[in-house]
């Protein structure tokens, strides 16, 4: 089943193309662009540098003249990575938003700041600062309503659903004979502003049995018949090879467990989409609201839905012993309509360390957009 994706006219219409179409599918009011500066001051070629990153000095593009070239807009990154002189003579520079403090030069008046982020305010306290966030003349974050929202966590192991519909799942017979139930896939132990592992520990004792590969509250056993995941895997978790593994290893459960460590408006991470490419029935905590607004319609059991955890393992335990019941959550993916609003969410930006040349060309047609 073909998936067919609008494409703009052309590319100084690339960005603001790919933004109004994440807020139509969010239902969000697509207002006019507005930056803090004067438009007349984005020069015909605007110089990039990139100051800081969360992620510490892992470059958010390719410094390759080329990869800048095909943008379409003029634009080139000057200075390396944490480079403060290069960074003073910039026109554009991009700064982390948690790790900012001061910067170490004399910022010029016509200067603009690009705040970067891809975590829930629970790990980037700064965002919900306005004393610092007023210090930001653009802000990049997996917020839609961002100046420039950049789904990236989604995109890094994702890379599109075109090819969805013709992939072939494991019976529900084949699922059944499985030990568990659902697969688990948590690397961060430290963050669980959504109670995940007490839900975890609520359905278990409901005889929701469980598969964990992820760092946290691993249970595989190799006697499953599937490899679990090391920490190294975890560290290279973004890599297209490691998602694909992740997804061949889930399809083999009824349900995914996919549980955000933070429930904050549209953080909304890889783990719900993982569940959906593998045919593996998403169990979703965490911003369930918008999230619907997305998703495939009954594709995804939301549990917030259910007045207690109890309520949830029941409804688990019916359709788990219900093939019929199970396949009305499967159904979506013989919808061309849901498969074509999903991978429209694919096409926006994104950045990935093997997908530099997306982010960059993003921020350069962004600025020229603005400037224009």
């Amino acid at each position: 089943m073909a998936v067919e994706t609008a494409q703009p006219s052309s590319s100084l219409d690339t960005y603001l193309h790919l933004r109004s179409r994440a807020r139509q599918a969010l239902n969000i009011t697509d207002e006019s662009i507005s930056i803090k500066t004067d438009k007349a001051d984005v020069p015909k070629r605007i110089r990039i540098a990139q100051y800081s990153h969360v992620y510490g000095a892992d470059p958010l593009w390719n410094d390759d003249s080329g990869a800048w070239e095909s943008c379409g807009q003029p634009c080139e990154a000057i200075g390396g990575y944490g480079d403060a002189s290069s960074a003073a003579a910039a026109d554009v520079v991009v700064l982390d938003i948690q790790t900012f403090r001061s910067v170490p030069w004399a910022r010029p008046a016509k200067q603009i700041w690009v705040g970067t982020y891809f975590e829930s305010p629970d790990h980037y306290p700064n965002r919900k600062n306005p004393q610092i966030m007023s210090q930001f003349n653009v802000t990049m974050g997996f917020r839609p309503d961002d100046d420039l929202p950049v789904f990236n966590m989604v995109y890094d192991t994702m890379k599109g659903f075109a090819g969805i519909a013709n992939l072939t799942l494991p019976t529900w017979e084949a699922k059944q004979a499985r030990p568990e139930l659902m697969s688990v896939w948590i690397s961060n132990c430290n963050t669980d502003r959504t109670h995940r592992k007490d839900i975890l520990k609520q359905l278990a004792s409901s005889k929701i049995s469980y598969a964990s590969y992820g760092r946290c509250w691993n249970t595989h056993s190799s006697k499953q018949g599937v490899t679990a995941l090391t920490d190294a895997d975890w560290r290279r978790y973004g890599s297209q090879n490691l998602g694909a593994e992740l997804v061949a290893v889930a399809t083999q459960y009824l349900f995914f467990f996919a549980a955000e460590n933070s429930d904050y408006p549209y953080y909304i991470t890889e783990k719900v989409f993982h569940g959906l490419a593998a045919g593996s029935v998403p169990v979703y905590v965490g911003d369930a609201e918008n999230l619907k607004k997305i998703a495939p319609p009954h594709s995804i059991i939301y549990a917030n839905d259910f007045e207690s955890v109890g309520a949830l393992a029941s409804h688990l335990h019916a359709v788990a012993q219900n093939p019929e019941l199970y396949e009305q959550y499967l159904k979506w993916r013989q919808d061309s309509d849901a498969l074509n609003k999903l991978e429209a969410m694919m096409a926006l930006p994104a950045w990935a360390s093997t997908h530099g040349r997306e982010y960059a060309c993003a921020l350069c047609e962004y600025m020229h957009a603005i400037g224009s």
